[in-house]
């Protein structure tokens, strides 16, 4: 078999964007088909005189199309293609949240993210407020001129720690990184503590950004039985008996994409293992601050070995990237390292309007203002979806939807392509090679609106409802 090798010098824009655009227009023109292999990622980087990197983040967004699916071990495969998806934007400006053109009517539901208008009228108000001060000095000020510090200086550091605070962690600002978000802070913190080649310990359905995380890093995660408080303690325990792990990765708080929150006596069970075996544990809190009521974060029950992850780009607006990693004193000067080598400096003013936020209590108010939007939209899916098995939290931006008997999950997600709404199959969470369920992850923050979205869920429930059709080759 002919392997394929995309022209990307027909694609204009950054490298990695031209990739995602080959892969697109392969598809369309039938070159590549549903289970086609794509060339591995080192063969395509050696045969394009890119970096591994490069190629990588674009079988990255080519697979936040939905357009390929990748998984550690096996290679990156094309997907079947829902026929309502046959058109393609130019090169998107960012990583692809609404990355496929299905005309006005289609409503992506992929991606995780913020709600509510009043997002976009603070950052108006406060962009309008910096400008108002650099024409008051009649000039930029020199922090957004130049390199910042990589981990940050040490008042966007001290707004990580007041963040932090609110979820009942308590550590100095110079033990705080910042980074561009959640998804640059796990890079991070594998880059700088994990040797390629090495296993990984997490969930068996996990956030699918730690997966490619992994992949770039030639790691090998292994995913770890489940249950509805999230990651089983005794399957920890075999796993450490074997030997040869030194990092578990855990979303205990509105689990991404089950929405399960780790109970205390579970997370005081994993952390008495954690130190038996000397694990580090990377906690991705990203979505920590919205409960109002949760068990404390690992990182305090185990601030020794805890290498935390919080986000203000998760729960306010993922436009603007601004993270914290909080780790124990050894580990810090290596975490901005790896920083360091990632990007040498973030850009200033998303941090510096992110900073303001918190100083001003902005970002408290915003706070309030999503969880107050999350419950209404929670309510709405709680109506729509009744007499279904689904899992939800109110403060939550997802609802982990089990489909009935015969849907299978993929299939379940071309059927609702095709009448325009576009969801992710449980399979794109799923660690290795067991069997995941049948499940699909709805993100209702991603509705425009609450009309929009219960429109959408009416569809999905009737679709849900019609599982029969699919064997009768109905739907």
């Amino acid at each position: 078999m002919t392997i394929w090798v995309p022209r990307i010098e027909d694609f204009p824009g950054p490298r990695y964007q031209a990739i995602a655009e080959a892969i697109a227009l392969a598809i369309r023109d039938g070159d590549l088909k549903a289970g086609d292999r794509l060339p591995p990622v080192r063969d395509l980087a050696f045969r394009l005189g890119l970096t591994v990197g490069t190629v990588n983040r674009g079988y990255m967004l080519a697979e936040a199309r939905g357009q390929v699916s990748g998984e550690v071990g096996r290679g990156t495969y094309v997907r079947e293609q829902p026929r309502a998806m046959t058109k393609f934007p130019g090169p998107p400006d960012g990583e692809g949240d609404n990355l496929l053109d299905m005309g006005d009517a289609a409503l992506n539901l992929t991606r995780n993210v913020p709600v509510g208008e009043q997002i976009s009228d603070a950052v108006i108000a406060t962009l309008h407020k910096v400008a108002e001060n650099c024409a008051r000095e009649r000039a930029l000020p020199h922090s957004f001129l130049s390199y910042g510090e990589p981990a940050g200086t040490l008042r966007y550091r001290a707004a990580g720690a007041h963040w932090l605070r609110r979820t009942g962690i308590e550590v100095p600002p110079e033990r705080v990184i910042v980074t561009g978000g959640a998804q640059q802070a796990l890079a991070a913190a594998l880059g700088a503590l994990a040797a390629p080649g090495e296993r990984i310990l997490c969930e068996r359905l996990t956030y699918a950004g730690l997966l490619h995380a992994a992949r770039l890093y030639h790691l090998q995660p292994e995913g770890l039985p489940m249950d509805e408080e999230g990651l089983l303690p005794e399957s920890l325990e075999a796993a450490c008996r074997e030997g040869g792990v030194r990092i578990l990765c855990l979303v205990p708080t509105m689990q991404n994409p089950t929405t399960s929150i780790m109970g205390l006596a579970r997370r005081r069970k994993i952390v008495e293992i954690a130190r038996r075996y000397e694990l580090i544990i990377i906690e991705d809190d990203v979505y920590g601050i919205l409960p109002t009521e949760r068990p404390p974060p690992i990182a305090t029950l185990a601030p020794e070995r805890t290498i935390h992850v919080a986000s203000a780009s998760k729960c306010l607006t993922p436009g603007m990237r601004m993270g914290w990693l909080a780790a124990p004193a050894e580990h810090v000067e290596r975490l901005i390292d790896a920083m360091y080598a990632m990007s040498i400096a973030l850009p200033t003013l998303p941090l510096e309007m992110i900073t303001r936020w918190i100083e001003d209590g902005t970002a408290e108010k915003l706070i309030a203002m999503q969880r107050e939007e999350c419950a209404a939209r929670h309510e709405i899916a709680a109506r729509h979806l009744q007499g279904f098995e689904y899992r939800s939290h109110p403060h939550c931006f997802h609802v982990w939807l089990q489909l009935p008997e015969p849907w299978r999950a993929q299939e379940f997600v071309q059927a609702a392509a095709r009448r325009g709404i576009l969801l992710l199959a449980a399979g794109h969470f799923a660690v290795g090679r067991a069997p995941a369920p049948h499940a699909v992850r709805i993100s209702i923050g991603a509705a425009p609106s609450r009309e929009r979205l219960a429109q959408a869920l009416r569809d999905v429930a009737d679709l849900a409802g019609s599982g029969i059709g699919v064997r009768r080759g109905i739907i």
